[in-house]
């Protein structure tokens, strides 16, 4: 009773206790939020600074989020999904700054990243791409979890979404 913000973007802890969720106000910024499982108390907020946030994950040890983080359109009177690049960005379980793991540029159809973790802990997220030809293609890419070693897995050419299966056997594409 008494939460403002339009809350969106769900995800559950590992654990199970916990929901992390992003928000939107009337000023079109948000934050990371988390709040009991069960409903028990208040939600939490994560994050330190007000942003456009969305499509939160929990790393495999709970310890961490990894966010999205838009460039700012919404404070030119754009939709999220109208930003030149997302950044991807790891925010504390216990709540703080949100640290900068990598920065990826979807557009058009691809809409807002969803980042997921594989094999290894690596983050996985889906962005544009060349296929040989010239062909406009969407790429399943991945980093380590300090934003180093970026990797081009697999591309598809009529691709929305793509998630890597966490025991790295399987990919998902919509």
């Amino acid at each position: 009773d008494g939460f403002t913000p339009l809350e969106y973007g769900p995800a559950w802890a590992p654990d199970g206790e916990w929901v992390a969720f992003t928000t939107v106000d009337e000023h079109n910024r948000g934050h990371v939020w988390k709040v009991r499982s069960g409903g028990g108390g208040a939600p939490e907020r994560l994050t330190v600074r007000a942003g456009e946030y969305a499509n939160p994950v929990w790393s495999l040890d709970g310890e961490s989020l990894v966010v999205v983080r838009g460039a700012g359109a919404t404070a030119r009177g754009l939709q999220m999904n109208y930003n030149g690049w997302y950044d991807l960005v790891r925010v504390p379980a216990s709540g703080g700054e949100a640290e900068l793991i990598t920065r990826t540029r979807p557009t058009g159809h691809l809409g807002l990243v969803r980042p997921s973790f594989g094999p290894d802990g690596r983050i996985y997220f889906y962005e544009p791409g060349l296929a040989p030809d010239g062909r406009s293609v969407t790429e399943l890419s991945s980093v380590r979890r300090d934003g180093t070693d970026r990797r081009s897995h697999v591309q598809f050419r009529f691709a929305h979404d793509a998630r890597m299966s966490p025991d790295g056997r399987w990919v998902a594409i919509q």
